[in-house]
């Protein structure tokens, strides 16, 4: 049984959303049906979310409508086997399109192993007002499909985040650099001042088995380029 924020107690069954069963809806969850994209007869039923025998966009959508949930304590995260001491950069650059318009671009580096992520792109609402958030290239370059969260916005956060579906053959390019997402803001008032105010914050990484790949960010002087850079964390795999 899990009890939900209001006090209600609800049995693991009512929320099959949270599928990895750690008592939160999150893009790991995502990446567990993702992984399982396509089968009629998946290695984990879990992944079949709503029941219907295959593995397919419902069981996403389904998902991501309660994406963020908490289902009372979250439970504690697998213990690392090892660490590789790998290293991604992820990188928020900057680009002026006008006096009152700029489009922050999100760019991973080295992501060979990435198969979904998540981050809260912090802003200040009374300088920057988002226009379009546009789906970056990172999956694509790897060969896959992918599916893309719908963008929230709210007291100046906004939420991005995909996840790579296993349909297609891999790419077999080797430098799987690309960007995460496009963000295009008007700014109100000093541009500098603007670009200031903006962090990319909670960021979740998952490699192609499903695993955290933990992440410190750090931001540059002035918010012109912000640098997450990504160990990668070797946890025991959802699948």
């Amino acid at each position: 049984f899990n009890t939900l924020a209001s006090g209600k107690t609800i049995s693991a069954s009512m929320n099959p959303w949270d599928v990895n069963g750690d008592n939160k809806v999150d893009i790991f969850d995502l990446v567990f049906v993702g992984g399982q994209f396509g089968k009629t007869l998946p290695n984990n039923p879990a992944a079949d979310v709503n029941r219907d025998g295959t593995v397919n966009i419902f069981d996403l959508v389904l998902v991501g409508s309660h994406f963020g949930e908490i289902y009372g304590l979250p439970a504690a995260p697998p213990i690392a086997s090892h660490q590789t001491g790998g290293c991604v950069e992820v990188r928020m650059a900057v680009q002026r399109i006008s006096d009152r318009r700029i489009t922050i671009h999100i760019h991973a580096d080295a992501v060979a192993k990435l198969s979904g992520f998540h981050f809260e792109l912090r802003f200040e609402p009374k300088r920057l007002t988002v226009i379009k958030v546009t789906e970056g290239s990172v999956f694509a370059a790897q060969g896959y499909q992918s599916y893309w969260l719908p963008p929230k916005t709210a007291d100046g956060k906004l939420l991005i985040g995909a996840v790579a579906l296993k349909v297609l053959k891999p790419s077999s390019v080797v430098d799987y650099a690309g960007a995460l997402a496009q963000v295009t803001f008007n700014v109100k008032g000093d541009v500098n001042a603007a670009m200031g105010s903006m962090r990319l914050e909670n960021v979740q990484l998952a490699d192609l088995n499903g695993r955290a790949v933990r992440a410190d960010v750090r931001h540059s002087a002035g918010a012109t380029l912000a640098i997450a850079r990504v160990e990668q964390n070797l946890q025991d795999a959802l699948f």
